[in-house]
């Protein structure tokens, strides 16, 4: 993630507690919502293997899990909403 947000920051240096304060604030944001691929399914057949992924965003899934506190899913909707 870190290096995501370098990418993002054009690899500029940032001396101060602020601009530090800003870029991990932007870590958390980008490991929020940036697209992963998770493997589902994995099989070892004669001659190759065969793998299916799901393309997701961790946002999505946390929201999807049943499981999932009804305060944690109001603050992450609340945060996706402030930010469009």
């Amino acid at each position: 993630n870190w290096l995501m947000v370098k990418a993002y920051t054009e690899w500029r240096r940032y001396g101060t507690d602020k601009k530090l304060e800003i870029l991990r604030r932007l870590e958390k944001l980008i490991a929020l919502f940036m697209p992963q691929m998770k493997l589902v399914y994995g099989h070892r057949g004669v001659s190759k293997v065969v793998k299916a992924y799901e393309m997701n965003i961790p946002f999505r899934r946390v929201i999807k899990l049943a499981d999932t506190d009804v305060y944690l899913k109001e603050r992450l909707l609340k945060l996706r909403d402030s930010l469009v």
